[in-house]
């Protein structure tokens, strides 16, 4: 069946963000005074469970007697939100490789695009911005506000299928962690796992294939490079 729709599933498919993340976090724990210090290989195995108030939180509890509660979690997570947008919007940033090329691919051929994260919509944007990609590139963009619950349930994908009027099997997904392969997967869509620097190491079983990045992927693979891409101009709908 011909692919209507390619899904980027989060934003660590299209732009590495991973070391930027952890960094926005120390950068926190610095500004409000904690002497914490996530180390790589540390932030590496908290990547397994999403969710960066939660992670604080749990690391909290378990790591430290700091004392930190619900109410300073969150205020720790905006507080780092703030610094990776800070980090972002000033760097000289490229979307990872192979992601123009398979943009442009789908573009040319009129197949969908669409962006099926459950971060919050400024983060969203902001990547986007960053690396010089238009919202209007996506036929469907979600975020946190629009979905039931975030990664690995399976709310964002739904949401995009049911809005676009089309089964799972006329989709691909594009994912780069554990949990975004098993938010595909359950919602019944095919899934490519391009792994970030800090999810190399996680499970990927399932996954269609699992490739360093998209370049490979259309090369190597020849996964998205043979994909019967469907001209979707009149077959995808925004209900």
């Amino acid at each position: 069946m011909a692919t209507k729709v390619v899904f980027f599933g989060g934003i660590g498919t299209l732009l590495e963000t991973s070391e930027l993340q952890r960094k926005a976090f120390n950068d926190a724990f610095v500004a409000n005074g904690l002497d914490w210090h996530w180390g790589r290989e540390e932030y590496r195995n908290m990547l397994a469970n999403p969710g960066g108030t939660q992670r604080i939180l749990d690391y909290a509890k378990t790591f430290s007697d700091a004392g930190v509660d619900e109410t300073l979690a969150s205020r720790l997570h905006s507080d780092k939100t703030a610094h990776f947008h800070a980090a972002i919007k000033g760097g000289d940033l490229q979307a990872r490789e192979g992601v123009n090329e398979l943009i442009e691919k789908c573009l040319t051929a009129g197949t969908a695009l669409g962006f099926a994260t459950t971060t919050d919509e400024l983060t969203a944007r902001g990547v986007l911005d960053a690396i010089g990609i238009d919202v209007k590139t996506f036929q469907i963009i979600t975020h946190r506000d629009l979905v039931e619950a975030v990664k690995p349930h399976p709310a964002a994908y739904l949401y995009c299928l049911a809005r676009l009027g089309i089964s799972s099997d006329e989709a691909i997904a594009i994912e780069d962690s554990e949990s975004g392969l098993e938010a595909a997967t359950r919602a019944g869509v095919p899934c490519l796992v391009t792994p970030g620097v800090n999810t190399l190491d996680q499970d990927y079983e399932g996954a269609l294939a699992v490739s360093a990045n998209l370049a490979k992927a259309q090369t190597s693979l020849s996964l998205l490079s043979e994909l019967d891409l469907a001209d979707t101009n009149a077959a995808v709908s925004t209900r």
